[in-house]
Order: C-alpha cells, then structure tokens, then sequence
C-alpha cells in the first residue's frame, strides 16, 4: 500500500509502506508524516484513512473496512519534540542482558552503506541493513560498543551490557549402565563406568567435553589430548601408560587409562584432582554425580 496526501485539490502518493500480520490478524504500520502546516501555527493536522483503496472502471473509489468513519483525525504537537537520528542504529540485544553462555549474538539494523564495528572490529552489513556478530564473554560484566558511521559523516552509537554469570555443570553416571546426563539432559554412553581392582574408571572424551574441553586422539601412539581453554588446562594421557603430563608436570595416576568398547576410560579420581570438579557418590543407585564449575 501507499500514502497519500491531499494537496491542491487532488490525492497525491507520498510514501510506499508495508503492512504486518500479526496474531490478532490486525496490521501495524508505522508512518513518518510529512510536515503540512494546516491551521494553528503550533501544530500539524493530518486525516489518516484507515483501509485500503482500489479503482473501479467507473473511476470511484473505496475502501476497507466499509464503515461511515474510515478517516481519523490526528494532531503534531511542535512543542514535544521528536528527533529522527540521521543515521540509525537499533540493536536486538536489551541492556544488562544474562546469559549463561560464554559468547552471544549481537545482531542489529543500520542503513545499508554504513560502516559497522562492534568493540572495534568491522562487521559486515547486508543490502538491507542488517548486521550480526558472535562476541566472546569473560565471566562478570561485559561491555558491547556497537558504533556505526557514513560516507556523508553521520555517526551513531550504542553501549549494551552483558553479564556472563557462570553455571555449574553436573554430570551424572550409574556404574555399568549406559546411561548419562549432563545437567539434566539424557545421553547414551557407548560403554558404561566400571570398577576394576576397587577403582572407578569414566569415560574421559564424555566427561572432558561436557566440561566445555576439545579432545584429540593420536591413534599411532594411543594418546589422548585434551584442551580445556577456559581453565588453561593442557593434558596428555597414553593408553597403558600410568604417568599424565599435566601443563607439563608429570602426575602418577592410579590406573593406567584403558580402552573399553572403542572408549579411553580413566580413574575417576583422576578426574576430581585434573579438574578440580566435586564428585558425589550414592551407594544405593551406584550412581556418579561429577560438579565442575567453568
């Protein structure tokens, strides 16, 4: 649809718009009136019809909904005033937003030939003006500055807060059953915790990924790598072999990790130690329950 004005004795388009759907089957547009200076000097007077026009053959005119009232009446008061940006800058996220994630989306809407940079790095801003970005949290407080600016020198700017409150992970297994959650979610194991000489053994890449780590496999030496970054944990394990290098340090373990069903299983205690996770035990469900904070 479109806006008209009435203006020297005849309708003329002024503005193309676009009308939304929304749950309640009604449309929503907003419009930016131009300024027609109609009567008192203080303020602008516009009639709005409500609808939509279509041109019989016979050249007359009508509109939806057929009701006495289609038009109504509004007034522009000069005296509050409202300021359009030369440039505009909207942006999804609110501020002081939580997450508990280590990274989130910072997502906007701009003019199509501006430049955008969020915290300093350019990002790239499609045909219609959008423009997105995953930013790296640290724990606590984060600050986002999102500026955006034109070849003509316009420049607009916004700041959003974003808290990374840090959430437990626990992660729960039953001596030899293959089941398995990770904060409430289910997962199958493809072997299952076992006791062996009065030690625990748990599957490593399971819990060790669960943990937020990478893990790597060496399959000619039977080596096991695992990275957990956001603990500058480095460690290297050998299948058969009882010494972990830990940051570099040697450390002693009490089983040798194993292989069992295609799966590098390690002694649960080795796990607290490395990690510095709490590992709770029920006796009665033979149940693991293993509490690392990030």
């Amino acid at each position: 649809g479109y806006i008209a004005i009435y203006a020297e004795g005849e309708w003329k388009k002024y503005q193309d718009i676009e009308s939304f759907k929304i749950g309640n089957n009604s449309n929503i547009v907003e419009i930016a009136f131009p300024r027609i200076l109609i009567g008192n000097p203080e303020k602008f007077n516009y009639w709005v019809g409500v609808g939509y026009w279509y041109e019989e053959e016979d050249n007359n005119w009508d509109y939806y909904p057929n009701d006495d009232k289609p038009f109504y009446y509004l007034e522009y008061d000069l005296t509050k005033k409202l300021i359009q940006p030369a440039l505009p800058l909207e942006v999804d996220i609110p501020n002081n937003y939580k997450t508990n994630k280590d990274s989130v989306l910072i997502r906007g809407h701009t003019s199509n030939d501006a430049t955008v940079e969020i915290n300093g790095e350019e990002v790239l801003v499609s045909s219609s003006g959008i423009f997105a970005k995953i930013v790296k949290l640290n724990p606590g407080e984060n600050l986002i500055n999102i500026k955006a600016y034109d070849s003509a020198g316009n420049t607009a700017e916004v700041n959003r807060k974003v808290i990374y409150e840090k959430k437990n992970i626990a992660i729960e297994l039953w001596i030899g059953k293959k089941e398995a959650k990770i904060n409430g979610d289910s997962y199958t194991l493809d072997a299952p915790p076992f006791i062996e000489n009065g030690r625990t053994l748990v599957p490593i890449r399971f819990i060790a990924e669960g943990f937020g780590a990478k893990v790597g496999w060496i399959g000619e030496t039977k080596t096991v790598i695992i990275n957990l970054e956001s603990k500058n944990i480095n460690i290297i394990l050998q299948i058969g072999s009882k010494i972990a290098i830990v940051n570099g340090e040697k450390i002693t373990l009490d089983v040798a990790p194993k292989i069992a069903k295609g799966r590098t299983f390690v002694p649960l205690r080795f796990i607290a130690e490395t990690f510095g996770a709490e590992v709770l035990w029920n006796g009665s469900e033979r149940k693991i329950t293993i509490i690392f904070t990030p």
